[in-house]
């Protein structure tokens, strides 16, 4: 347990490299000209990326078991500090319907007490792919699409604090691969790397 706990911590430590803590969020392509923290402008899928995500959701579809790495962002913006965690995780992916993805995530921590309990729906209409909502609240910016990886970003709100999500899915054989980087309010605030295998 000694030797994964500090394996850990070397992984975790080594993020901060990549990505400071209070890091200035990248810049995002919002419906309204030069608004911050509004409603992306909703990526239209072309003809092969429809195909690909189809094909994505298809890939994703099951259970997967593996652990997760990553940081939280505290303190100032002069002395940031990194709380790094590693969980082990079970990601389950429903499709109740070609181009819908519904994903369940559980986490525990290393004495086994489950912490998180994350919800997640990805749904394709009209040729565009948002999250959770089917509005243009849901709307995700894509970076990259392919039936192998999902590059996207979304927003979202908690109070007067809003959020940018940067998520990164990649199909690596029977490993799964999801990177998610949170920016609160601009500043980047936590980075989750899980990496999974298929049950």
């Amino acid at each position: 347990m000694k030797k994964r706990l500090l394996l850990s911590t070397l992984l975790v430590s080594s993020y901060s490299i990549a990505n400071p803590c209070l890091e200035t969020q990248p810049a995002l392509n919002y419906v309204t000209e030069g608004e911050r923290y509004g409603t992306l402008k909703a990526t239209e899928l072309s003809v092969q990326q429809h195909a690909d995500l189809l094909s994505l959701m298809k890939n994703l579809a099951g259970q997967w078991q593996g652990e997760t790495l990553g940081y939280s962002c505290v303190g100032s913006d002069s002395s940031p500090q990194q709380n790094s965690f590693a969980y082990t995780v079970s990601l389950n992916f429903a499709q109740p319907t070609p181009m819908r993805l519904q994903a369940k995530l559980d986490a525990a921590n290393q004495h086994q007490r489950a912490i998180r309990h994350n919800q997640l729906t990805l749904i394709a209409k009209d040729n565009v792919l948002r999250v959770d909502e089917t509005n243009d609240a849901g709307n995700m910016q894509i970076d990259a699409l392919s039936n192998q990886q999902l590059n996207s970003w979304s927003l979202s709100r908690s109070g007067v604090v809003s959020h940018a999500l940067k998520r990164d899915i990649q199909l690596l054989g029977r490993q799964l691969v999801v990177t998610t980087t949170v920016y609160s309010n601009g500043r980047l605030s936590s980075y989750h790397q899980s990496k999974l295998n298929r049950r």
